[in-house]
């Protein structure tokens, strides 16, 4: 996991924050930013302008197995609310 960890904890964030910020210079604060889990950086950029924010995400796997792992290499909050739309029946055991 320290792949996945590293790219969508650190690298994407890094390259998504300053891009939703400047678009937020450039529209406005939006009222609510609705992102995909993996992509904590327009969480971050949410953060920084002010405006709420919701992850999103479908996976096998359950939603906080990965989400945890982010946590641990990003100053962004990813507790709270989630969309998770994935049926019960499609999740795998515990990993």
């Amino acid at each position: 996991m320290a792949w996945p960890t590293a790219m969508f904890g650190i690298v994407m964030p890094r390259h998504i924050r300053h891009r939703l910020v400047a678009h937020r210079t450039a529209y406005g604060r939006p009222d609510l930013v609705i992102y995909e889990g993996s992509n904590v950086g327009a969480g971050a950029a949410a953060a920084e302008v002010g405006a709420r924010s919701v992850p999103f995400t479908v996976s096998l796997a359950p939603p906080e197995f990965f989400l945890e792992r982010l946590a641990s290499v990003t100053e962004v909050d990813l507790t709270g609310p989630l969309i998770d739309p994935t049926p019960g029946l499609w999740r795998l055991p515990d990993p």
